[in-house]
């Protein structure tokens, strides 16, 4: 998925993010509606 068509999904609401809150860490992950990953991340 290239960043003009993730754009698109972002702006028009396909797109869900997932955030999981740990004591230590916290992770996040943002699929589309075929639920492929986008992006994710981690912060410590």
């Amino acid at each position: 998925m290239d960043k003009q068509n993730v754009r698109k999904s972002i702006e028009c609401a396909e797109t869900s993010l997932g955030i999981e809150l740990d004591s230590t860490r916290i992770k996040a992950v943002l699929i589309n509606n075929d639920f492929k990953v986008i992006g994710s991340g981690e912060s410590e």
